[in-house]
């Protein structure tokens, strides 16, 4: 019998780019966003592969790492992942104007 797939990622609702949705470690029923590929400069979301209880699928799990874990994590190249909240384009301000540029738009007509 041949293991089954790891799932795909899915668009993100907002910015459309691709998501993996992993569980949380630390909070049951809450599930994590991380880009697909990891980041070596600026991952903190360490991968744990489990297996389901009972149908012994394959189940992702992640832990966001900070301080000292962090730091270890990094210190020994382990593979680390990005949350995608962090680099969801739907959250990135707009470029605002440039100071002193002025922008002339026509003024509509009034028909008398």
């Amino acid at each position: 019998m041949t293991p089954p797939k790891p799932r795909p990622p899915v668009p993100c609702p907002r910015c459309k780019a691709p998501v993996l949705w992993w569980h949380s470690s630390s909070r049951e029923d809450t599930m994590i966003g991380v880009d697909p590929s990891p980041d070596p400069d600026h991952g903190t979301v360490r991968k744990i592969p489990s297996k389901e209880a009972g149908t012994h699928r394959p189940v992702m799990y992640a832990a966001v790492l900070s301080g000292k874990e962090l730091a270890d994590a990094i210190a020994s190249h382990e593979m680390l992942f990005t949350r995608h909240k962090t680099t969801c384009l739907a959250n990135k301000p707009r470029n605002p104007k440039p100071a002193g540029l002025q922008i002339h738009r026509p003024t509509k007509r009034r028909h008398p």
